[in-house]
């Protein structure tokens, strides 16, 4: 049974624990305003035998204490949800919040699912240096009946340790944020929708991803700042035995720190094209249900355009399939361990690579006697191809004609050579 525990306010600086299952609720409305407990404080909710969780129906909640808290039903959600301090709990049904902002210790011992599913209502998610974030703690935990913690955020900006074991990303979003001091890691499931992917810290999805744009397929940007290292299929980069492959379509990739790929395609499966209808409306959940949503107007070139590729970096790779870049401008390191096809094979868009004094290219570095497409070499589609570093091409095709090839003062090519080279 449900005992009633009822306050407009509720503010706590002791220790407080309650034997029963308790509903938090206002007393002159039906929801407490402010539900807060202070620094050094302690609120334990004791988990009975009873099957009913303990309910808090808030608009604002400030957890800056310890606080235990068991089985937890948030009602319709909360407004705001600041952690400064502790906070361990079992969620039950969806947790609806406006924002979450966590500069102290969030542990779900559970999966969860967290945020709003509509244009109307929006949820960011945000964190601290020096924070952690844990989700799905304790897997014998699992009164919600979820296979994995389904987020429905406008953005997230990671800037502590965030753990999130099975995580499925439902709704686009804006942005996906790890600053210097984050720590994103994850088994991704889904994909995922955001205009603005950047990685400043460390990111890390120990299987394979697919990633593109909220509102056009090929949209917004991918970036790896000068400390930032992200890498995919994580439990396979030892061996190099993929589970995988990924997929990334952003408009623009800029690896300025380390980027582990893994097996990649920069092309989208054809099935996720659902999302977007070709006469011209975007859809959220085409591939769930079939209910659309319609957010603007998309062109064929929508469709068709290629990616553009900055690397300063280190950017390690197996091709899955053909990298279909438009241009390539290199003054870091780009390692493709198996055969590679670069470039766009149209008039259109032709191909421009670029690399700079002191870049180093090297293909097929692990000597794979096959590429994706069923080739023993690699191939290179460009109109103006600039070495002004270090490229070792090892078995080369070039298929198409050359418009400018330019060797620079600094620059070293060695490959050998299959088929003409046209110029």
């Amino acid at each position: 049974m449900l005992t009633d525990f009822q306050t407009d306010q509720f503010y706590m600086s002791g220790t407080m624990a309650v034997n029963q299952d308790v509903v938090f609720t206002g007393s002159s409305s039906e929801r407490i305003n402010t539900f807060t407990t202070g620094e050094n404080s302690e609120l334990i909710l004791v988990e009975t035998e009873s099957d009913a969780p303990c309910q808090i129906h808030a608009d604002n909640v400030t957890i800056d204490g310890h606080f235990k808290a068991g089985p937890l039903d948030i009602g319709v959600g909360f407004i705001s949800l600041r952690v400064g301090g502790h906070l361990v709990f079992e969620p039950v049904e969806e947790l609806q919040i406006h924002e979450v902002v966590v500069s102290g210790w969030f542990e779900s011992q559970s999966h969860m699912s967290l945020g709003h599913k509509n244009d109307t209502d929006q949820t960011i998610f945000q964190t601290t240096p020096g924070s952690t974030v844990i989700l799905n703690s304790n897997s014998s935990h699992n009164l919600n009946g979820l296979t994995h913690s389904q987020l429905s955020l406008i953005s997230l900006e990671v800037g502590g340790t965030f753990t999130g074991s099975d995580v499925e990303f439902t709704f686009p979003m804006n942005s996906v944020l790890v600053t210097e001091s984050g720590n994103l890691q994850f088994t991704s499931v889904g994909f995922i929708q955001a205009n603005s992917f950047t990685v400043n810290g460390i990111f890390t999805a120990w299987n394979n991803i697919i990633l593109f744009g909220s509102y056009r397929p090929r949209e917004g940007d991918l970036t790896i700042g000068p400390l930032g290292q992200m890498t995919l299929d994580a439990s396979s980069q030892g061996d190099k035995l993929w589970m995988k492959t990924s997929y990334l379509y952003p408009l623009h990739l800029e690896c300025n720190g380390r980027f582990m790929a893994g097996l990649l395609s920069v092309d989208l499966p054809e099935g996720y094209f659902a999302l977007f209808d070709r006469d011209g409306f975007r859809t959220y959940d085409a591939l769930d249900d079939g209910n659309s949503t319609m957010v603007g107007i998309l062109g064929l070139d929508d469709f068709k355009k290629f990616l553009e590729l900055n690397i300063s970096g280190s950017f390690e790779f197996e091709a899955a399939s053909d990298l279909d870049v438009v241009t390539i401008d290199i003054s870091g390191r780009m390692e493709s361990y198996g055969p590679v096809t670069i470039g766009v094979a149209t008039e259109d868009s032709p191909t421009t690579i670029t690399t700079a004094t002191g870049s180093h290219v090297e293909l097929n570095s692990l000597n794979r006697s096959v590429g994706p497409s069923g080739l023993g070499h690699s191939e290179i589609y460009a109109t103006v191809f600039t070495v002004g570093g270090t490229f070792v091409g090892r078995e080369l095709h070039f298929p198409e004609a050359l418009v400018s090839v330019t060797v620079t003062e600094t620059g070293h090519l060695s490959m050998t050579s299959v088929g003409k080279i046209f110029e």
